[in-house]
């Protein structure tokens, strides 16, 4: 791991609207097969930006089902990117086997439907639509993506009397698009407000496990997920808040950034 110091609090500033030029895009689409106790589901989730055009409006996924006919599945508003765009999510779930009903899973095509004063904006892929295979988990379209992230304080565990220490953590896992063979994923975090900066590697994870799915990578999608844990000296401080971070993912010469649209992301430390 390496530290560096540093004198400006956002650290990574680029221009949103250089990444999305249009009124509506999708960013992550998902599909997912579970299974359990002899019912098996399938879940679709979404995460799409929209220039805020106007408070009322509606953002939604248009899809193809089994029977052949559109339907129109609403996302709901998830937060503010800037003072211009905004981040809005969809998902829902689509049952396969259980002992009452059988379906075949879905492999979905959709585009996104964005529908403001009055005129009505779509993202439909260049005009290929967008297809989410069965159960192969996610496609992003932008080259790096983060999924989670969380951190944690130092903390004594007591059982029975006998006293265990649990070091403080942080990790973060990340989507990106596999557009090389030899590549670097680096995690950039701050504890005080980028004052002191670290820079972390992630690594390559081959299989995850969400929920009672299990998803292979890279996928049909080129998608590869990557992780980044950290339980250094700088995690245990008791006293820390936040931990601001952004990730670079350097590949063919080029190093792409997920710092939440020139916001750097912000996880509380709990």
């Amino acid at each position: 791991m390496k530290k560096l110091v540093v004198s400006i609090a956002l650290l990574f500033i680029s221009s949103t609207s250089a990444l999305f030029a249009a009124p509506v895009d999708l960013i992550k689409g998902s599909s997912i097969l579970h299974s359990r106790y002899g019912y098996n589901w399938q879940s679709f989730s979404f995460d799409i930006r929209v220039d805020n055009l106007a408070f009322d409006k509606k953002v939604s996924i248009h899809y193809r089902d089994s029977d052949g006919i559109w339907y129109d599945r609403p996302a709901v508003f998830a937060g503010s990117i800037d003072n211009s765009q905004e981040l809005w999510q969809a998902g829902w779930e689509r049952v396969t086997s259980s002992p009452y009903e059988k379906k075949e899973p879905l492999e979905l095509e959709y585009v996104i439907k964005y529908e403001v004063d009055g005129t009505t904006y779509w993202d439909n892929n260049d005009g290929q639509n967008y297809r989410l295979f069965v159960g192969e988990g996610e496609q992003i379209t932008t080259p790096v993506y983060a999924d989670f992230s969380v951190a944690s304080k130092p903390s004594v565990y007591n059982y029975n009397g006998q006293e265990t220490k649990v070091p403080g953590s942080f990790r973060v896992s990340l989507f990106l698009q596999n557009l090389g063979y030899a590549k670097e994923v680096k995690i950039h975090y701050s504890y005080d407000n980028w004052a002191t900066t670290y820079v972390g590697d992630a690594v390559f994870q081959a299989q995850r496990y969400l929920g009672y799915a299990s998803i292979h990578y890279p996928n049909d999608y080129g998608t590869e997920y990557w992780a980044f844990t950290t339980r250094g000296d700088e995690a245990q401080d008791s006293s820390a808040t936040q931990v601001d971070y952004a990730i670079s993912y350097t590949v063919n010469g080029e190093t792409y950034w997920d710092n939440n649209f020139g916001n750097n992301y912000q996880v509380p430390v709990q």
